[in-house]
């Protein structure tokens, strides 16, 4: 699940920040979108998954697992 949290920009930029999970396996990772009610043909665009698992490990942990 890939979901996005926050964003802004203005007219010449723009950032986003997304939530994903689980974390992806270490090896390239591809994203496909597609939108044939807006003739949005597939589209897809990679990155090394690495970078997502290298942002995982610098973020802060809130609240525990459950410990059920």
């Amino acid at each position: 699940m890939l979901y996005p949290f926050a964003g802004g920009g203005g007219p010449h930029s723009f950032f986003s920040r997304w939530w994903t999970w689980p974390l992806p396996p270490a090896r390239p990772l591809q994203f496909v979108c597609e939108w044939p009610a807006f003739d949005i043909p597939e589209s897809r665009a990679g990155i090394d998954a690495q970078l997502i698992l290298d942002a995982a490990q610098r973020s802060i942990r809130l609240w525990p697992e459950n410990q059920d």
